[in-house]
């Protein structure tokens, strides 16, 4: 529909594409090698820049003692993975780039 996906496989690279490619929007898992998507989460919203970007968490983490509090904090949507069909992903992806 127009968008272009970059991807990244590690908190590091991801960082490093967030700052040089500076997206519209960001979806996000909880899970990556080396550095959870917590901390990663917590990295990108110290940063200024990143401060507003939209951002999806999709996970399949459904903890809501830790998910909830999460939300709030990052100012995030936090979609289950099991529960979020693809075409539902890209409906809320879209309605946050409105």
């Amino acid at each position: 529909k127009g968008h272009e996906v970059l991807e990244a496989y590690d908190v590091e690279s991801g960082l490093g594409i967030l700052r040089a490619q500076a997206p519209d929007l960001l979806i996000l898992d909880l899970l990556f090698p080396r550095t959870g998507g917590l901390d990663a989460l917590g990295a990108i919203r110290d940063e200024q820049a990143f401060a507003d970007l939209p951002i999806i968490i999709l996970t399949n983490y459904s903890n809501a003692e830790v998910l909830e509090p999460m939300r709030a904090k990052y100012n995030v949507t936090v979609m289950i993975k099991s529960a979020s069909p693809l075409k539902d992903v890209v409906a809320k992806a879209e309605d946050l780039l409105k």
